[in-house]
Order: structure tokens, then sequence, then C-alpha cells
């Protein structure tokens, strides 16, 4: 999901404690189609998963150190798109460092049209603050699709490897 680094130069353990360094600086900020299939697996119980389906409510959802978090709901699409660029934004704030400090992708489920809408929308509001950058699209694997159903929509952000390394 992340751009590629040539690691030839690092030991096995140097590379290890550089990713134990980083690993904590990883999100994932996204959004489903609906709320089925978080209820089919588990993550949300029975009585919120009916609930939501029928008012049509959409999670917003964080990913970080491997816990699902609540960040929000909405009924359309669109504002839960939304929300996701804006936990992005408050993230990199919160981190005060150059956004090229960071490999940031936007990742999909079904619809690649979808995404790649999604990623001109997050490019215009990242412009905003930092100017051009890189954001790859990428479709998730059938994984995490159990879990999301075909439709969730998001950004993965992490530290990049190399950054900080001759600090």
């Amino acid at each position: 999901m992340f751009s590629k680094v040539s690691l030839s130069n690092v030991s096995f353990e140097a590379a290890i404690a550089r990713v134990e360094e980083i690993k904590s600086t990883g999100r994932i900020f996204f959004t489903v189609g609906n709320m089925e299939y978080l209820k089919a697996g588990g993550r949300i119980g029975k009585v919120a998963g009916i609930a939501g389906t029928l008012l049509g409510i959409k999670p917003v959802i964080t990913l970080k150190q491997g816990e699902i978090y609540p960040s929000g709901i909405g009924r359309v699409r669109k504002k839960t798109m939304q929300k996701t660029v804006d936990l992005l934004l408050d993230y990199l704030k919160e981190r005060a460092d150059a956004i090229g400090n960071y490999s940031i992708a936007v990742g999909y489920g079904y619809d690649r049209a979808e995404a790649e809408e999604y990623r001109d929308m997050v490019l215009e509001r990242l412009r905003g603050s930092y100017g051009s950058c890189e954001l790859p699209v990428y479709q998730i694997g059938a994984t995490i699709g159990v879990h999301t159903g075909p439709y969730p929509l998001g950004l993965g952000i992490l530290e990049k490897a190399l950054h900080g390394q001759n600090r």
C-alpha cells in the first residue's frame, strides 16, 4: 500500500527497530457502504447493526495499532468521505510534521471510479494546506473486504521508513 524503499544497506535488526519506531504512526481512516458486514463479522453488535441498517447510517472508523475506533457516523456517503479527510487533516496537524515524511494512500473495495473521485477530493483538500503530493489508489484485499463489505473507502497514512534515520 505504501511506497517501496530499498533497505539493501540496512541490517535486519535496524529494519526491525525502525518498524517498531514508526508502527505507532500508522492510521487508516475509512467508511463503509453499510453496516451489514461489520455486524456479520462481529465488529458491531446485532442491535447496533440492525438500527444502523434501518436508519441508513454509515460509520466512520479509525484503525490504529490494530484496534478500531468509531470516529463518526453519517447518513450520506459524501459526508462520511469528507469526515475521513477531516480525520487525516487533524492527524497531520497533530503530528506537526511535513507531509512529505509520510506515505498516504487511498484504499477502496470494489468501485475504482468512486475511489478516483475520492482521491481527487482528498488532493484538493490537501493542496489547501500542504501543496501537491502523491496519493496512489489501491484496492484492498479480500480479507479486509470480508469485514467491510464491497464498498469500503478510506485513507492510510504511515511515517516513511527512512524519515528520521539520520536524526
